[in-house]
């Protein structure tokens, strides 16, 4: 396998929603990661949270005036729409000093949670229907309807590719 490395300004840009506004950050950002996946847990399946990590130089510091609080919208956006979505749950920043130039200068670490952490934490209790028999779209309707996390629901009685080539 070959992987190349690539600048990802015009490509990629980091967006965080700050009084109702999608603000850039592309331009100081050192690094982008993100991570998903899941695996299998006995017959289920087992979702794990995803997460993006970027790093911002010399913007966004907390110790100086920095904006970004928990629970910030942020997103990766690209040419094709949207390739993350989330909310900021923890920012770290440091300080290296730059030998060649005697300063430092603030490296701003976000980590950003998709929704999946919001509906794995929100409890769910009862399991019986009054009806003794529920459908997926009925089932996935009454469970979005006390998400705490936007949920677009499949309508009820639309028809289900099982396939598509």
């Amino acid at each position: 396998m070959t992987v190349f490395e690539s600048p990802l300004h015009g490509r990629v840009d980091i967006q965080a929603l700050e009084n109702g506004v999608w603000v850039t950050y592309i331009a100081d950002a050192t690094g982008i990661t993100i991570r998903r996946g899941g695996s299998r847990d006995g017959l289920g399946i087992k979702t794990d949270v995803g997460l993006c990590t970027f790093t911002l130089r010399d913007r966004q510091d907390p110790l100086h005036g920095g904006t970004f609080t928990p629970g910030q919208p942020v997103r990766i956006q690209t040419s094709t729409g949207p390739l993350f979505t989330g909310r900021i749950v923890d920012i770290a920043s440091a300080y290296p000093l730059d030998k060649q130039h005697a300063r430092t200068a603030a490296r701003v670490t976000v980590t950003v949670c998709d929704a999946v952490q919001i509906h794995t934490t929100t409890p769910r209790y009862g399991c019986q229907i009054a009806q003794g028999f529920e459908t997926f779209e009925s089932r996935i309707n009454r469970l979005a309807s006390s998400a705490q996390a936007p949920i677009d629901v499949p309508v009820v009685g639309s028809p289900r590719g099982v396939y598509a080539f």
